[in-house]
């Protein structure tokens, strides 16, 4: 199982196996983490995403660490959020993203766990830069790339995703 630590947060690769126990329910899920899978799992932004990955870790198992991380906290091992990429790098590139539930935001569990993802990121000699994208009127998801350094590149624009109207911040890695 693929891990990174950091003072606060066990952050967890999601593997085929993991992968399957998310499409089993809260249960499967909190079994193959070993922590606590709340109620209002997943965070609603994350809400559609349940079982998008078996497939492609069915067929590509190097997917793991490019697809989604679970944010497990650490004092009590309650699973408080996702983070991951859109996938492997891509002429130099990985577009990240994360959430966290409700009731555990505004306490830098998204700022530690993108920043350790970033650090994981910028190890594979294949990523030069990150790109996070996001709604204009989600605040606190921008202030997220903000503090790690990232820079508003495009306002408007079509995401990742498909997604209209996003905007588009990079972090390239001689910034680092």
């Amino acid at each position: 199982m693929l891990k990174i630590e950091t003072e606060r947060l066990e952050i967890v690769a999601e593997d085929l196996s993991l992968a399957r126990a998310g499409v089993e329910g809260r249960e499967a899920l909190a079994a193959g983490l070993s922590a606590t899978v709340p109620n209002d799992w997943p965070p609603e932004i994350m809400a559609g995403a349940t079982g998008y990955w078996v497939p492609h870790l069915e067929k590509n198992p190097d997917l793991v660490g490019w697809a989604v991380w679970h944010i497990i906290r650490k004092e009590d091992r309650i699973l408080i959020g996702g983070a991951g990429f859109k996938g492997m790098p891509d002429a130099g590139r990985v577009d990240i993203g994360y959430a966290v539930l409700d009731a555990f935001q505004r306490r830098g569990y998204a700022t530690e766990a993108a920043g350790a993802l970033i650090d994981w990121a910028f190890s594979d000699p294949r990523v030069d830069r990150i790109v996070g994208e996001t709604l204009p009127h989600l605040s606190a998801s921008i202030r997220v790339m903000q503090r790690l350094g990232f820079e508003l590149v495009d306002k408007s624009t079509t995401g990742h995703g498909g997604e209209e109207n996003v905007v588009r911040y990079v972090l390239n890695q001689s910034c680092v």
